[in-house]
Protein backbone atom coordinates (compact mmCIF):
# COMPACT_ATOMS: atom_id res chain seq x y z
CA UNK A 1 0.00 0.00 0.00
CA UNK A 2 1.51 3.35 -0.94
CA UNK A 3 1.87 5.81 1.88
CA UNK A 4 0.99 9.48 1.35
CA UNK A 5 1.83 12.61 2.78
CA UNK A 6 -0.79 14.64 3.98
CA UNK A 7 -3.19 15.81 6.72
CA UNK A 8 -6.71 14.63 6.85
CA UNK A 9 -8.89 16.45 8.86
CA UNK A 10 -11.51 14.27 10.73
CA UNK A 11 -14.65 15.51 13.26
CA UNK A 12 -16.30 12.52 14.97
CA UNK A 13 -19.73 14.08 14.33
CA UNK A 14 -19.88 13.08 10.89
CA UNK A 15 -19.63 9.33 11.87
CA UNK A 16 -22.49 7.07 13.12
CA UNK A 17 -20.71 5.86 16.12
CA UNK A 18 -17.19 5.96 18.09
CA UNK A 19 -16.53 2.79 17.20
CA UNK A 20 -17.27 3.59 13.07
CA UNK A 21 -15.21 7.30 14.09
CA UNK A 22 -11.75 5.06 15.21
CA UNK A 23 -12.14 2.92 12.56
CA UNK A 24 -11.49 5.71 9.96
CA UNK A 25 -9.08 6.90 12.20
CA UNK A 26 -6.83 4.02 11.46
CA UNK A 27 -7.60 3.74 7.41
CA UNK A 28 -6.24 7.24 7.74
CA UNK A 29 -3.11 6.49 9.89
CA UNK A 30 -2.72 3.03 7.77
CA UNK A 31 -2.70 5.03 4.89
CA UNK A 32 0.62 7.44 6.25
CA UNK A 33 -1.31 10.89 6.93
CA UNK A 34 -1.56 13.15 10.09
CA UNK A 35 -4.73 13.03 11.53
CA UNK A 36 -6.43 16.14 13.07
CA UNK A 37 -9.16 15.74 15.13
CA UNK A 38 -10.55 19.31 16.21
CA UNK A 39 -13.12 17.67 18.44
CA UNK A 40 -13.35 19.09 22.07
CA UNK A 41 -11.17 22.46 21.38
CA UNK A 42 -12.81 25.84 22.35
CA UNK A 43 -12.74 27.95 19.00
CA UNK A 44 -9.20 29.91 19.80
CA UNK A 45 -7.58 25.85 20.12
CA UNK A 46 -9.45 25.14 17.00
CA UNK A 47 -8.32 28.50 14.63
CA UNK A 48 -4.84 27.96 16.44
CA UNK A 49 -4.56 24.58 15.25
CA UNK A 50 -6.28 25.11 11.65
CA UNK A 51 -3.24 28.07 11.46
CA UNK A 52 -0.76 25.47 12.13
CA UNK A 53 -2.73 23.12 9.37
CA UNK A 54 -2.49 26.17 7.00
CA UNK A 55 0.72 26.77 7.36
CA UNK A 56 2.52 23.57 6.10
CA UNK A 57 2.83 23.23 2.83
CA UNK A 58 0.99 19.62 2.80
CA UNK A 59 -2.19 18.07 0.48
CA UNK A 60 -5.65 18.49 2.99
CA UNK A 61 -8.19 16.55 3.19
CA UNK A 62 -11.40 17.36 4.83
CA UNK A 63 -14.06 15.59 6.51
CA UNK A 64 -15.84 17.36 8.68
CA UNK A 65 -18.35 19.59 9.84
CA UNK A 66 -19.50 22.71 8.56
CA UNK A 67 -17.96 24.89 11.49
CA UNK A 68 -14.39 22.97 10.94
CA UNK A 69 -14.32 24.06 7.36
CA UNK A 70 -15.48 27.81 8.35
CA UNK A 71 -12.54 28.03 10.71
CA UNK A 72 -9.45 26.54 8.46
CA UNK A 73 -11.20 28.83 5.29
CA UNK A 74 -10.51 32.05 7.88
CA UNK A 75 -7.23 29.96 8.86
CA UNK A 76 -6.23 30.35 4.92
CA UNK A 77 -7.43 33.90 4.71
CA UNK A 78 -4.91 34.88 7.40
CA UNK A 79 -2.16 33.24 6.22
CA UNK A 80 -2.82 34.29 2.67
CA UNK A 81 -2.71 30.75 1.51
CA UNK A 82 -4.71 27.85 0.54
CA UNK A 83 -4.21 24.19 1.07
CA UNK A 84 -5.16 22.16 -1.72
CA UNK A 85 -7.50 20.13 -2.09
CA UNK A 86 -9.25 21.71 1.12
CA UNK A 87 -12.78 20.77 2.21
CA UNK A 88 -15.24 19.82 -1.54
CA UNK A 89 -17.94 22.32 -0.24
CA UNK A 90 -19.02 24.45 -3.05
CA UNK A 91 -21.11 27.30 -1.08
CA UNK A 92 -22.02 28.93 -4.42
CA UNK A 93 -23.45 25.58 -5.78
CA UNK A 94 -25.13 24.41 -2.50
CA UNK A 95 -27.18 27.47 -2.37
CA UNK A 96 -30.58 25.40 -2.96
CA UNK A 97 -31.76 28.42 -5.27
CA UNK A 98 -28.66 27.54 -7.24
CA UNK A 99 -29.84 23.87 -7.34
CA UNK A 100 -33.34 24.40 -8.86
CA UNK A 101 -31.94 26.45 -11.36
CA UNK A 102 -29.57 23.45 -12.06
CA UNK A 103 -31.98 20.81 -11.39
CA UNK A 104 -35.40 22.03 -11.51
CA UNK A 105 -38.61 19.68 -11.68
CA UNK A 106 -35.97 16.60 -10.16
CA UNK A 107 -35.69 18.19 -7.20
CA UNK A 108 -38.08 17.60 -4.18
CA UNK A 109 -38.86 21.23 -4.02
CA UNK A 110 -37.75 22.36 -7.31
CA UNK A 111 -41.60 24.69 -7.77
CA UNK A 112 -41.05 26.18 -4.19
CA UNK A 113 -41.22 30.18 -3.45
CA UNK A 114 -38.45 32.11 -2.22
CA UNK A 115 -38.78 34.93 0.33
CA UNK A 116 -36.26 36.55 3.20
CA UNK A 117 -37.07 35.16 6.38
CA UNK A 118 -37.77 38.39 7.30
CA UNK A 119 -40.82 38.56 4.99
CA UNK A 120 -42.23 35.06 6.78
CA UNK A 121 -44.56 36.70 8.91
CA UNK A 122 -45.49 39.97 7.06
CA UNK A 123 -46.69 37.17 3.87
CA UNK A 124 -48.40 34.31 6.56
CA UNK A 125 -51.43 35.01 5.40
CA UNK A 126 -50.74 34.03 1.70
CA UNK A 127 -48.45 31.66 2.50
CA UNK A 128 -51.15 30.11 4.66
CA UNK A 129 -53.86 30.32 1.73
CA UNK A 130 -51.22 28.75 -0.43
CA UNK A 131 -49.82 25.55 1.74
CA UNK A 132 -52.86 25.04 4.49
CA UNK A 133 -51.94 24.45 7.86
CA UNK A 134 -48.57 23.25 7.36
CA UNK A 135 -45.67 23.99 5.16
CA UNK A 136 -42.19 22.84 4.34
CA UNK A 137 -39.24 25.59 5.29
CA UNK A 138 -35.46 25.28 4.65
CA UNK A 139 -33.20 27.56 4.69
CA UNK A 140 -31.39 28.33 1.07
CA UNK A 141 -27.36 28.71 1.76
CA UNK A 142 -25.82 25.37 2.18
CA UNK A 143 -24.45 27.05 5.72
CA UNK A 144 -27.12 24.76 7.37
CA UNK A 145 -28.63 27.78 9.55
CA UNK A 146 -31.69 25.70 10.63
CA UNK A 147 -32.69 22.07 9.71
CA UNK A 148 -35.67 21.59 7.05
CA UNK A 149 -38.52 21.18 8.86
CA UNK A 150 -42.49 21.38 8.47
CA UNK A 151 -43.99 24.37 9.95
CA UNK A 152 -47.28 25.61 11.03
CA UNK A 153 -48.44 28.34 9.88
CA UNK A 154 -50.19 30.06 12.22
CA UNK A 155 -48.95 33.26 14.24
CA UNK A 156 -47.43 31.20 16.98
CA UNK A 157 -46.03 28.43 14.89
CA UNK A 158 -44.31 31.42 12.76
CA UNK A 159 -43.13 32.75 16.39
CA UNK A 160 -41.75 29.53 17.90
CA UNK A 161 -39.77 28.72 14.59
CA UNK A 162 -37.81 31.70 14.92
CA UNK A 163 -37.59 31.85 18.27
CA UNK A 164 -36.12 28.34 18.53
CA UNK A 165 -33.59 28.99 16.49
CA UNK A 166 -33.03 32.55 16.77
CA UNK A 167 -33.89 33.64 13.00
CA UNK A 168 -35.16 37.05 14.04
CA UNK A 169 -32.15 38.70 14.36
CA UNK A 170 -31.35 38.90 10.52
CA UNK A 171 -34.20 39.43 8.09
CA UNK A 172 -32.20 38.96 4.75
CA UNK A 173 -31.61 35.31 4.68
CA UNK A 174 -33.27 33.21 2.09
CA UNK A 175 -35.82 30.54 2.94
CA UNK A 176 -37.10 28.35 0.74
CA UNK A 177 -41.20 27.38 1.44
CA UNK A 178 -42.87 24.70 0.02
CA UNK A 179 -45.85 22.33 0.32
CA UNK A 180 -44.76 19.30 2.42
CA UNK A 181 -44.31 16.09 0.05
CA UNK A 182 -44.51 12.80 2.66
CA UNK A 183 -41.26 10.99 1.50
CA UNK A 184 -41.09 7.41 2.76
CA UNK A 185 -37.43 6.53 2.42
CA UNK A 186 -34.21 9.01 2.04
CA UNK A 187 -30.77 7.81 0.59
CA UNK A 188 -27.59 9.48 0.53
CA UNK A 189 -24.87 9.15 -1.85
CA UNK A 190 -21.34 10.14 -2.55
CA UNK A 191 -20.67 10.89 -5.85
CA UNK A 192 -18.25 11.48 -8.15
CA UNK A 193 -20.00 13.78 -11.32
CA UNK A 194 -16.92 13.68 -13.43
CA UNK A 195 -17.31 9.71 -13.65
CA UNK A 196 -20.51 9.16 -13.40
CA UNK A 197 -20.53 6.89 -10.56
CA UNK A 198 -21.36 6.89 -7.03
CA UNK A 199 -18.73 6.01 -4.77
CA UNK A 200 -20.61 4.76 -1.58
CA UNK A 201 -24.42 5.45 -0.45
CA UNK A 202 -26.68 4.66 2.22
CA UNK A 203 -29.98 4.51 3.27
CA UNK A 204 -30.71 6.86 6.17
CA UNK A 205 -33.41 8.16 8.84
CA UNK A 206 -34.26 11.74 10.71
CA UNK A 207 -34.82 12.34 14.60
CA UNK A 208 -33.91 8.40 15.67
CA UNK A 209 -36.24 7.09 12.87
CA UNK A 210 -35.45 3.55 11.14
CA UNK A 211 -34.50 4.23 7.33
CA UNK A 212 -37.05 3.15 4.96
CA UNK A 213 -37.00 0.60 2.85
CA UNK A 214 -34.18 0.05 0.23
CA UNK A 215 -35.13 1.52 -3.68
CA UNK A 216 -32.46 2.06 -6.85
CA UNK A 217 -32.07 6.00 -7.03
CA UNK A 218 -30.01 5.53 -10.18
CA UNK A 219 -32.82 7.53 -12.42
CA UNK A 220 -32.91 10.64 -9.90
CA UNK A 221 -28.68 10.32 -10.03
CA UNK A 222 -28.60 10.51 -13.83
CA UNK A 223 -30.47 13.68 -13.86
CA UNK A 224 -27.91 14.73 -11.55
CA UNK A 225 -24.86 13.44 -13.56
CA UNK A 226 -26.44 14.98 -16.66
CA UNK A 227 -26.04 18.49 -15.35
CA UNK A 228 -22.47 17.50 -13.36
CA UNK A 229 -20.84 20.60 -15.91
CA UNK A 230 -22.86 23.09 -13.70
CA UNK A 231 -22.54 21.60 -10.14
CA UNK A 232 -19.35 22.81 -8.83
CA UNK A 233 -16.92 20.13 -7.20
CA UNK A 234 -16.49 16.72 -9.15
CA UNK A 235 -17.32 15.27 -5.95
CA UNK A 236 -19.97 15.52 -4.07
CA UNK A 237 -23.19 14.57 -2.19
CA UNK A 238 -26.69 13.77 -3.23
CA UNK A 239 -29.66 12.71 -0.84
CA UNK A 240 -32.23 10.78 -3.40
CA UNK A 241 -36.01 10.27 -1.72
CA UNK A 242 -38.59 7.87 -2.29
CA UNK A 243 -42.24 9.52 -2.23
CA UNK A 244 -45.57 7.77 -1.53
CA UNK A 245 -46.60 8.29 -5.36
CA UNK A 246 -43.54 5.49 -6.04
CA UNK A 247 -41.82 8.33 -7.63
CA UNK A 248 -38.37 10.21 -6.72
CA UNK A 249 -37.10 13.23 -6.18
CA UNK A 250 -33.22 15.05 -5.39
CA UNK A 251 -33.95 16.20 -2.00
CA UNK A 252 -30.25 18.33 -2.12
CA UNK A 253 -26.67 18.22 -2.91
CA UNK A 254 -24.31 18.06 -0.09
CA UNK A 255 -20.71 18.91 0.14
CA UNK A 256 -18.38 15.77 -0.01
CA UNK A 257 -16.53 17.16 2.94
CA UNK A 258 -18.55 17.86 4.89
CA UNK A 259 -21.81 15.70 5.26
CA UNK A 260 -22.58 13.11 7.66
CA UNK A 261 -21.42 8.81 6.37
CA UNK A 262 -24.57 7.05 7.80
CA UNK A 263 -23.10 3.77 6.34
CA UNK A 264 -21.63 5.04 3.92
CA UNK A 265 -17.62 3.19 3.65
CA UNK A 266 -15.14 5.79 4.59
CA UNK A 267 -12.48 3.88 3.03
CA UNK A 268 -14.17 4.38 -0.21
CA UNK A 269 -14.29 7.97 -0.01
CA UNK A 270 -11.22 8.45 0.55
CA UNK A 271 -9.65 6.72 -2.05
CA UNK A 272 -11.73 8.79 -4.04
CA UNK A 273 -10.74 12.32 -2.39
CA UNK A 274 -6.89 10.72 -3.19
CA UNK A 275 -8.08 9.84 -7.08
CA UNK A 276 -9.52 13.47 -7.26
CA UNK A 277 -5.99 15.07 -6.11
CA UNK A 278 -3.74 12.47 -8.00
CA UNK A 279 -6.06 13.81 -11.65
CA UNK A 280 -5.28 17.54 -10.22
CA UNK A 281 -1.48 16.81 -9.92
CA UNK A 282 -1.31 15.30 -13.71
Amino acid sequence: MTRRAGTVVLSSALFSSEEVFLDAKGVVEARGYEVSCLDGLSPAERQRECLRIVSEDRVLYVFATLQVQAALNRASKEMGAGSFPGALCNDRVLAYSAQMAVLGDILLNGHAGILPIGCLRLHLPSLRERFGQKMFVRPDTGRKLFPGQVVGTSDTDIDLFLETYRLGFDPLPLVIVDHVRPVVSEKRHFIDLARRVVVSASLYGHDGMEAGPDFDAWPALERVFDAGAHLGDELCVCDVCLLQDGSMAVVELNGFSTSGLYDCRFDKLLAAYEAYVDRWKE
